[in-house]
């Protein structure tokens, strides 16, 4: 790939489960990069990873960022520059094993969110802009989601911006992240909405083992199913609400992880619970969007996510689609692990250019909304 027909971006994406961060850097062709939809689809050619890496928080730093939305306002200014800090001197250090030549232009970010209220008019991710830039000492691009809050819409999910490239393949793309999120194109247009609690949720019983997660699924694959959890948590009205649609983490909390705390079930039956929960919901969310399609957006979902390595919840997925004539399609390891990281390196690259990055989920056109706030470092003087 040529270095006149092509741009060099990174991307980091912080998910909402505090795993920690996943980096990329990659080269996108210019043709990738001329509107938020490219005609026809695009596939993986139309980009090269550079480098990619992904690290877990110190465990320090993760208490800090649970309880972010708790803090008075200067802590959490002082959380923030501490934080912004660590990222910044980490993408440094990431970038400077990299030649000249694939040094990125621009840094698309994604801190942790500490709110995201559409309905109020804002989200927040955390990440000092002035500070990242000059640690890096490169532009640096945040705050995605307002621009498209202000314009009507619910900032999230940004999934079909990187979906887009996948779309000569597949039409279905379900992301199994702390929330589960679906992205369908149906031949005339793109709807993107959050289903559920995912990761977040399966978590959380894993934590009462003292495991960070549930490897491959072994405990929810050992556990009991408990009727009463799934019946409580498919009272919450955002399941049946039709999208577009998403979800906060404060939301998750209060509408799965507190109600599950309630009913006091050992890790294993919890993890069942969960599994078989997220599945029907799934399932669930697109028979809806069949029955309203214009036309069956396709048989095969990709999947990415941490939660695709989770061999009983993918199982518990792939029972309930066989009634709908789908299945999955795990992605290749890279883009499992560095698709969001991806869809920010990519998010920035457009913001660079000033086209749209964002796809508008009611009309499922790319919008004229160009999100996110550029910073620059000291001194900085751009060239073409």
């Amino acid at each position: 790939m040529s270095n006149q027909s092509s741009f060099v971006a990174a991307g980091l994406m912080s998910g909402s489960s505090l795993d920690g961060t996943d980096y990329t850097v990659v080269r996108f062709t210019a043709e990738s990069l001329r509107e938020p939809i490219p005609a026809g689809g695009r596939d993986r050619n139309h980009f090269e990873w550079l480098l990619t890496d992904e690290r877990p928080y110190p465990q320090s730093l993760t208490l800090e960022l649970k309880s972010a939305d708790q803090l008075p306002h200067r802590e959490f200014l002082e959380l923030e520059y501490r934080y912004s800090n660590y990222l910044g001197e980490m993408m440094r250090d990431l970038n400077e094993s990299l030649p000249a030549q694939s040094q990125p232009t621009v840094i698309g970010i994604h801190g942790h969110t500490v709110f995201h209220e559409p309905q109020k008019g804002f989200s927040l991710q955390m990440g000092s802009g002035s500070a990242i830039a000059r640690k890096t000492a490169s532009p640096v691009c945040l705050d995605f989601r307002n621009a498209a809050i202000a314009a009507g819409g619910e900032g999230a999910p940004m999934a079909p911006i990187v979906d887009a490239l996948f779309t000569e393949e597949y039409s279905v793309f379900l992301n199994l992240g702390g929330i589960a999120n679906l992205s369908v194109f149906d031949g005339h247009g793109a709807l993107s909405f959050d289903v559920c609690a995912c990761n977040q949720l399966l978590n959380f019983f894993a934590e009462k083992k003292g495991q960070k997660m549930d490897e491959g699924g072994r405990m929810a694959s050992g556990g009991n199913l408990n009727r009463d959890l799934l019946r409580h948590w498919e009272e919450t009205p955002y399941l049946r609400k039709y999208p577009p649609k998403s979800l906060s983490n404060q939301q998750v909390r209060k509408w799965f992880i507190d109600g599950a705390d309630n009913f006091s079930l050992s890790a294993e039956d919890g993890l069942r619970s969960a599994c078989e929960h997220i599945a029907v919901e799934i399932q669930t969310a697109l028979k809806q969007i069949l029955e309203k399609s214009r036309g069956h957006p396709g048989k095969t979902i990709l999947v990415s996510g941490g939660g695709a390595k989770n061999d009983f919840l993918m199982q518990c997925i792939e029972e309930k689609l066989n009634a709908l004539d789908m299945n999955l399609k795990k992605a290749d390891p890279v883009l499992l692990d560095f698709k969001e990281a991806l869809l920010m390196a990519r998010m920035a690259a457009l913001r660079w250019g000033g086209t749209p990055n964002f796809v508008d989920t009611k009309s499922g056109e790319g919008s004229a909304v160009v999100g996110g706030a550029l910073y620059l470092p000291p001194y900085y003087k751009r060239h073409g």
